[in-house]
């Protein structure tokens, strides 16, 4: 159970880079998720504050892009992969019935 769970947690982290590559998700991180999170600290602090804090400021803003991709990452492991992986099995069906040979039954028989 645990390599297959592996398995599903690796394709989710690569479907999760791929979804940020260039797409509007990677747009809209970086230009409103992010700075969003230090607006908000600074209205919590202040201009002053934030500008002595600089070494806090992109603790923040890591902390904020890691919660960004855990929760990117967790929705394709919960939903997304095994979606995928219903869609591909119902594309390919069923395995064809087996056909089943009569045996020849050999029997011994013995001359008395």
């Amino acid at each position: 159970m645990l390599p297959f769970l592996a398995d599903l947690l690796w394709r989710a982290l690569l479907l999760s880079v791929s979804w940020m590559g260039t797409s509007v998700l990677a747009v809209s991180v970086n230009a409103v998720i992010v700075p969003a999170a230090i607006l908000l600290i600074k209205l919590r602090h202040g201009w002053k504050s934030m500008t002595e804090r600089v070494r806090k400021n992109l603790e923040d803003t890591l902390i904020a892009s890691v919660v960004v991709w855990v929760l990117l990452i967790l929705f394709n492991f919960v939903y997304t992969v095994p979606h995928e992986i219903i869609k591909q099995a119902a594309q390919v069906g069923p395995p064809p019935p087996l056909k089943l040979q009569k045996r020849q039954s050999t029997h011994i028989t013995s001359s008395t």
